[in-house]
């Protein structure tokens, strides 16, 4: 008897923590709705990131993604487009807390080679060092052993040239 009393009021209290975590997320799943709903309204959507990016979480992101996807397979590409552009803005808003030898690699990851790239690396010059160099060979051999050759590939080539600016 005492037993199954005991087991009941520790089903009772899972049970209790259970509703307290879903409300805990579904409110986190509003606030994330409302701050794109914000973001997607407003003319200076980055401002709007920029002023709440403590909360441009991966639940944020989730949401985000999610929405694309769904505007994408709807055919509707102008909120597609829309929602493609904040997120560029969180990737801004992001890089922009990064370190610049950082965002130095993210930002080569990112453009073509070669010709964006030696734009990339001029404007960071002052940031290359060997390390950034190794640490461009160790992002490489990462993605390598991903699977991912045409971004090692990319690195490969970025790092070369990095080098001959050095």
């Amino acid at each position: 008897q005492a037993t199954a009393q005991r087991l009941k009021a520790l089903r009772e209290r899972v049970l209790e923590i259970q509703r307290r975590e879903e409300a805990a997320l579904q409110e986190a799943v509003e606030e994330a709705e409302q701050l794109l709903k914000e973001a997607m309204e407003s003319e200076d959507p980055k401002a709007v990131l920029q002023a709440h990016k403590e909360k441009l979480t991966s639940l944020f992101l989730s949401l985000l993604i999610s929405h694309m996807q769904e505007a994408e397979e709807e055919g509707n590409f102008t909120l597609f487009r829309r929602l493609r552009e904040i997120n560029r803005f969180i990737a801004e808003i992001i890089e922009e807390e990064m370190p610049p030898d950082v965002r130095l690699v993210y930002r080569l990851l990112r453009s073509e080679y070669p010709q964006e790239t030696r734009e990339v690396l001029q404007e960071y010059r002052e940031h290359l060092s060997p390390e950034v160099l190794e640490t461009i060979e160790e992002m490489a051999q990462t993605f390598r052993e991903r699977g991912e050759e045409s971004i090692a590939k990319h690195l490969e080539n970025v790092r070369t040239q990095a080098a001959l600016l050095l």
